[in-house]
């Protein structure tokens, strides 16, 4: 409603404060300040604000409490660090020209010992073997694994640049997710989640948990079948954070069927839309984060 003046302004304070007031479950008082302080012709301004789930949404909320389950993130951090963008190298190729223009140049005898005779030194490093054992026998491997080339992802050796995420696929749904269990009352939700892995993926496996509280907390909401078969309105994961340190993972067959090793990009092609919605913002992406399109918009351009 528009209302111009002093009353509209008192119209706004007074619905604050019966707002307040009714939070703290003093709606007598609220109602009372309303009926007696208020002008009839301001009062006419204060409109109810409905909630936001209306109807037997709203109802069902209220009469079926939400499930608590605790969800684990595991993620492998990059073994190997990723390659350079292009704005980066050419960044680099660029600081090291400026470089070489501004360096001092200083005579070659500077550096050469006292009887030096050239030609002595090449001919040295021609008959001079590397050792086993020592930095200069030593081969880099590749950045390429056979997991990489056959497709593999069930194993942690693939994508040695990128940070990998562990998801595994329900035996009796057939869906792919994360691990998780329903909170325990008798643990933390950290220890519910720490235990259903350590029991679920081997002993041999050393993970680190990253704190105690959660990171996010995603609400799924039940169909009104599921809500009668449960009792419940909906579940609310609350997903922890941890670490891969090390080991063989081999799944519970009884409750897993399968499970994978995936990036960030590869998530959405086996995870709900909703879900992915909810986690994408807090999984870091290094490798788009400066894309070619994304120079293109933010840099001035040259006219």
């Amino acid at each position: 409603a528009e209302y111009m003046g002093e009353e509209g302004r008192v119209a706004n304070l007074v619905s604050v404060f019966g707002r307040m007031l009714c939070g703290v479950r003093r709606f007598s008082l609220a109602a009372r300040v309303i009926k007696d302080v208020v002008p009839p012709k301001v009062r006419k301004l204060l409109k109810p604000v409905p909630h936001p789930l209306d109807g037997a949404a709203a109802k069902s909320e209220f009469s079926n409490p939400w499930q608590i389950t605790c969800a684990a993130l595991i993620e492998r951090l990059p073994i190997v660090t990723p390659n350079l963008h292009p704005a980066e190298y050419n960044f680099l190729v660029l600081q090291d020209g400026l470089d070489q223009l501004r360096m001092k140049v200083y005579p070659d005898k500077l550096f050469q010992a006292e009887g030096y005779v050239e030609g002595d030194e090449q001919e040295k490093q021609v008959e001079r073997k590397p050792k086993k054992g020592t930095l200069e026998a030593f081969e880099p491997g590749g950045r390429v694994t056979a997991a990489d080339h056959s497709g593999d992802v069930r194993t942690t050796n693939r994508r040695l640049d990128d940070r990998l995420y562990f998801i595994v696929k329900d035996a009796q749904q057939g869906t792919w997710g994360f691990p998780q269990t329903p909170f325990v009352e008798e643990m933390t939700l950290r220890k519910s989640i720490e235990s259903k892995v350590r029991n679920s993926f081997g002993d041999r496996v050393d993970w680190y948990f990253v704190g105690n509280a959660p990171m996010v907390c995603h609400k799924i909401q039940y169909s009104p079948e599921q809500q009668k078969a449960t009792n419940s309105f909906g579940a609310k994961v609350f997903f922890f954070r941890s670490q891969f340190i090390g080991g063989q993972v081999t799944v519970d067959k009884a409750h897993y069927s399968d499970f994978a090793w995936l990036s960030r990009s590869e998530l959405a092609q086996f995870l709900p839309e909703d879900l992915c919605q909810t986690l994408m913002p807090l999984l870091p992406n290094w490798h788009q984060l400066i894309s070619a399109d994304y120079i293109q918009r933010k840099l001035p351009q040259d006219k």
